[in-house]
């Protein structure tokens, strides 16, 4: 559905606008799209899919929506209850090795470079995020949730390199980090564990 509103730039000053709703002809299809994020004036929506059935990662923004088309899509190798994050020209999305039979949480990232609609897988990162859920991003890294703690990769830096913080003790035993939060203009990021919150920070550490 179209809103009605919007925003003019008129170089010195913004002019907000609102006309009727109406309800667009634009529809995607896929299984179990789960996961949505934004990324300035692109979103990117990850679908789960299902046995059988690979993941897929839509790339799409208003103006794509009102031409009835995307941006870019990734299939990825397997299904999974995954997520993809878009920050600039760099995709960020988590990976399931088909060995992982016991769960559809994915156990690591790979990095893609994507222009012009087009994906070129980069690099797979060595570190671990087992029973990986939840993921956000600040100015300077993007975090992502794991069974045994937070995984962050260093946004700044040229070849995005990742680090581990571990579960603190005081986390309730067999939990895992399943919702994380972030802000751009904020350095630390929430990881939520069912009523526990905790703050995680790339120097230090969580607690």
């Amino acid at each position: 559905m179209d809103s009605g509103l919007y925003t003019e730039n008129h170089v010195d000053h913004l002019h907000d606008y609102a006309v009727d709703p109406a309800m667009l002809d634009f529809t995607l299809s896929g299984f179990s799209p789960t996961h949505y994020s934004t990324h300035e004036e692109h979103g990117v929506i990850f679908f789960d899919a299902e046995e059988g059935v690979p993941s897929t990662v839509t790339i799409l923004s208003d103006a794509d929506i009102a031409a009835g088309s995307v941006t870019g899509e990734l299939s990825l190798t397997n299904n999974m209850h995954g997520a993809a994050k878009l920050i600039d020209d760099k995709l960020f999305v988590t990976y399931r090795d088909p060995s992982i039979t016991d769960t559809t949480l994915p156990a690591a990232v790979e990095r893609y470079a994507y222009e012009g609609g087009t994906f070129t897988l980069e690099h797979r990162y060595e570190e671990p995020c087992p029973l990986l859920h939840g993921h956000a991003a600040n100015d300077e890294f993007i975090a992502f949730g794991c069974g045994d703690g937070m995984l962050f990769i260093d946004l700044k830096q040229e070849d995005f390199p990742a680090s581990k913080l571990l579960n603190p003790e005081s986390m309730v035993a067999e939990a895992r980090i399943g919702t994380v939060i972030a802000h751009e203009e904020v350095d630390e990021l929430v990881g939520i564990v069912g009523d526990q919150v905790f703050v995680g920070h790339h120097l230090a550490g969580t607690g």
